[in-house]
């Protein structure tokens, strides 16, 4: 990802939100390593992170994701 351009950083991590919902959280499990391998704009961040709170919905209130984040 450190090879692309902005705009293909991020259309690359809008499509990890949109593309398959049924994967979503798979996805973001690995959004922290591509998060280190390059810059990325922090007013574009920032928007990323509501959107992916707003993907996950209350999700992140179901019994796994706390038993998960506690591991």
């Amino acid at each position: 990802m450190a090879a692309w351009d902005e705009t293909q950083q991020q259309n690359f991590l809008l499509r990890i939100l949109r593309e398959d919902r049924f994967f979503l959280f798979e996805a973001l499990d690995f959004a922290p390593s591509i998060f280190q391998s390059a810059p990325i704009n922090p007013e574009f961040m920032a928007s990323w992170v509501k959107e992916a709170r707003q993907a996950v919905g209350n999700d992140l209130y179901q019994p796994g994701c706390g038993a998960a984040s506690r591991r």
